[in-house]
């Protein structure tokens, strides 16, 4: 088998799963959990992250709007342009839906893996989990910057990346079964769905 199609992720949820199912005989639709789920997941990422991006701005000091502070210790200094470095290497959003987008939208493949995929589908998943990476990086970066102190960089660096990772984790306990068995199905879809390995060179070719 070849690498994953999807990440194994929440917000791949938004490319595979039906968005609505019918509800009865009578023409009425009702969101399915699956796509509500991941919705949550989302939201509750985004509203963190831009509440700790709005309590790290000060709007009312034009000259360090981002309260970073001048002349810190060298070891300081030091340690956050490593955690700059492991911040910028190990951002999964971002760097899975950079993956993701170079490899392109395959229609066969997608279909015969997903089903009820689409282009439209594929694409707001792409922005959605890239836009929650990019809003995390600026955060990380952010509280890195404004520490005077090796433990409450750690510490901010810690809490972030875990908030950044719940989109993750969370997909982890649903295919465990945690969640409820509708979104433990679609997430063994997603993490069972593999490209094609060939030897056709053009059959690996990026369709956007």
């Amino acid at each position: 088998s070849g690498d994953n199609i999807l990440p194994n992720d929440t917000y791949s949820f938004f490319a595979t799963a039906d968005y609505a199912a019918p509800l009865g005989s009578g023409g009425c639709w009702r969101p399915r959990f699956t796509f509500v789920f991941a919705f949550g997941v989302m939201a509750i990422q985004v509203l963190t992250l831009s509440l700790l991006a709005s309590d790290v701005t000060d709007s009312a000091n034009k000259s360090n709007s981002l309260g970073i502070p001048a002349g810190v210790e060298l070891t300081v200094r030091i340690s956050q342009i490593v955690a700059i470095f492991i911040t910028a290497i190990s951002q999964q959003e971002v760097l899975q839906s950079l993956n993701v987008w170079y490899r392109g939208y395959d229609e066969e493949t997608n279909i015969n893996a997903f089903g009820s995929t689409s282009r439209v589908k594929w694409h707001f998943s792409l922005v959605s989990r890239f836009v929650v990476g990019c809003l995390g990086l600026y955060v990380t970066l952010i509280l890195i910057l404004r520490s005077d102190e090796v433990l409450d960089l750690l510490l901010n660096f810690t809490a972030v990346s875990f908030i950044s990772s719940v989109d993750n984790v969370v997909f982890i306990l649903a295919k465990w079964g945690y969640i409820g068995k509708d979104v433990q199905n679609d997430s063994r879809t997603v993490a069972s769905a593999k490209i094609p390995i060939t030897d056709d060179p053009n059959a690996t070719s990026v369709k956007r």
